[in-house]
């Protein structure tokens, strides 16, 4: 046990005499401060901020009607255009990004009277957008009564698609390429549209009515 102690000793002895013949090292320690800042600023300015949910402290009231999914999310929606039970057509409008349930610029009030159409929208969803937003439709869909929805066929009642052919955020050749391997899709493609084609005045309410009178 003396001998171990002593050798550990003799060991710590001659590291020491060592290290005191070497010339000091550098001074990092400033170098290493500033990349640790740099660091925690870069980890900093790619986190979200924190999100500002409804109903909770300090935070807006929860005043849209809501419907409980089956995986305990609820979803946000709005009625439009006539009673439901008068409508003629009944379309679900799934909104862009940056917009609302509130956001239905597809046609105006009184085009929705003309035709007898009745319109629901919902909030789409923040995370795993493609798969919830499935779920959030196929719910949609059976509360509204997808039998009268779909009753000249799905094909005929949901598969129909418009678009201008110089859109810059969703490239047309994908759609052009979708309509050719589905021909019971109805292609509409506007020359010389670009992705927000449907803003101009009356262009909403042609498209509304081509899509569900085939004028």
């Amino acid at each position: 046990m003396f001998k171990i102690i002593l050798m550990v000793l003799l060991i710590g002895f001659l590291t020491w005499a060592f290290q005191s013949t070497q010339p000091p090292p550098p001074n990092i320690c400033g170098f290493l401060g500033l990349l640790i800042g740099l660091l925690v600023w870069a980890y900093q300015s790619i986190r979200p901020p924190t999100p500002n949910i409804c109903a909770s402290l300090g935070s807006p009231p929860i005043t849209a009607p809501r419907i409980k999914l089956r995986d305990g999310r609820h979803l946000a929606n709005k009625e439009h255009g006539v009673p439901k039970e008068m409508a003629k057509y009944k379309i679900i409008f799934v909104h862009g990004f940056s917009s609302s349930r509130h956001d239905t610029s597809l046609t105006t009030s009184e085009i929705f009277e003309e035709l007898g159409v009745y319109l629901v929208s919902f909030d789409r969803p923040v995370c795993n957008i493609f798969e919830m937003l499935v779920m959030d439709l196929q719910f949609v869909t059976s509360s509204n009564n997808q039998a009268h929805m779909t009753q000249q066929g799905v094909f005929e009642s949901l598969h129909r698609d418009m678009r201008g052919d110089e859109d810059g955020l969703v490239p047309v050749t994908l759609q052009r390429y979708i309509a050719e391997r589905l021909p019971w899709i109805h292609y509409h493609e506007l020359p010389g549209a670009g992705h927000l084609f449907p803003g101009v005045d009356g262009m909403s309410e042609a498209i509304m009515k081509t899509l569900l009178l085939g004028e």
